[in-house]
């Protein structure tokens, strides 16, 4: 499991690798299977000897049964949590990815747990700003001003 690893850090090299596996086999869950995870976190993801991904606890996924619905249930761990859950609002495959960013956000010496100790949510902190060109959409966070952590 990545989460026993933590402690212990990872090179960036091993980071790069996860980040990439970690994409890939979401990306086979979503386009391949349809499927969205909806709880992606460091003790779902399992490595095996070889340094391989391999994605764990399918108890609260969810196939896509449509092109274009939306998941709408308030699910998964909190701290991995996209903005859009929260916020109650549909939400799509993406917020496996934010969680995927939630868990390489640790991976490089970040603290999510640091964070959560002094009663903050990832969402208190970041300010998420969507962006789209040429058909490409993205999320960019950025530090709030007004946070006191």
């Amino acid at each position: 499991m990545i989460e026993s690893r933590k402690s212990e850090g990872f090179l960036s090299t091993e980071v790069k690798r996860l980040a990439e596996q970690m994409a890939d086999g979401l990306s086979y869950l979503h386009a391949t299977i349809r499927m969205c995870h909806r709880d992606v976190k460091p003790s779902n993801i399992l490595l095996d000897k070889g340094f391989n991904v391999k994605f764990g606890d399918f108890g609260l996924s969810k196939m896509q049964t449509t092109t274009f619905a939306q998941f709408r249930s308030m699910v998964g761990t909190p701290l991995y949590m996209a903005p859009e859950i929260i916020q109650n609002a549909g939400y799509t495959y993406s917020v496996d990815m934010w969680a995927v960013g939630c868990i390489l956000f640790q991976l490089i010496g970040g603290t999510l747990s640091s964070l959560k100790r002094r009663r903050h949510h990832p969402l208190s902190v970041v300010k998420a700003t969507r962006h789209q060109r040429a058909g490409y959409a993205w999320c960019q966070l950025t530090l709030r001003q007004d946070c006191d952590c």
